[in-house]
């Protein structure tokens, strides 16, 4: 089954860009009256009849809603961006196949970009969120300082946990994962003390994910493990 995604829809019809539209004709050999699987990334699935597929994109009829898949609960991880552009990209894309539901960047004083453009993110996102036929599309955040994102966005969450390379911590898969989780991620060169120190005051419990010293996009990939493990352990 093929899932195609959509930026607009209503009971009357749904819109998606020009490269589904391409995806559908030049790929897919889909025609005006066939049916298609589509979503909007908010949980809903619908099968659709395609109505209109031109170079300015696809137009759908929905039929018939299929599934709605509730979200129940969040799990996010806040990164640092690495210089290389690639690395939070592979870090998304894997995260997005194991159920991640935002990403937040943010700058710290050792982070060494200063912006990440997001266009590109999203794009990757959408791409994988239909490849693993997810219907919920991870929400990517645009960068702010580490500071405003404790203060801000770090409230929607009850369980919180920062990464921490020096002494000895307890480990993530320890902790408590039942409500909405988010794991904070360093930059090249670690959170500094006063971060660290700050985020605590913010309710952040610092935590090992291993043994050993990881990359920053392997350190955030092994986080969302861990925590979807443990939801998967503790369900059965």
């Amino acid at each position: 089954m093929q899932l195609y995604f959509v930026h607009t829809i209503n009971e009357n019809q749904a819109l998606a860009d020009d490269n589904e539209s391409r995806h559908l004709s030049k790929v897919m050999r889909k025609s005006v009256g066939e049916l298609a699987y589509i979503t909007a990334g908010d949980g809903d699935l619908w099968q659709a009849e395609i109505l209109q597929l031109n170079r300015s994109g696809a137009i759908f009829k929905p039929l018939k809603k299929i599934r709605r898949l509730e979200e129940t609960r969040r799990l996010s991880i806040v990164v640092a961006p690495t210089k290389s552009a690639s690395r939070i990209e592979d870090l998304l894309e894997k995260g997005v196949e194991m159920g991640l539901t935002d990403l937040y960047l943010v700058k710290t004083e050792r982070t060494m970009r200063k912006e990440f453009k997001t266009k590109r993110l999203n794009k990757l996102a959408v791409s994988a969120m239909k490849q693993c036929f997810r219907l919920h599309l991870t929400r990517i955040h645009e960068m702010t300082s580490f500071n405003s994102f404790l203060q801000t966005s770090a409230l929607n969450y009850e369980h919180k946990y920062i990464g921490k390379i020096e002494g000895s911590h307890p480990t993530l898969v320890e902790q408590e994962m039942s409500g909405n989780v988010i794991v904070a991620i360093g930059p090249e060169g670690d959170f500094t003390d006063k971060e660290y120190a700050t985020a605590t005051q913010h309710g952040f419990i610092p935590v090992s994910l291993s043994e050993n010293r990881l990359r920053t996009e392997t350190a955030g990939i092994m986080a969302i493990a861990m925590v979807q493990n443990k939801r998967i352990i503790i369900k059965k």
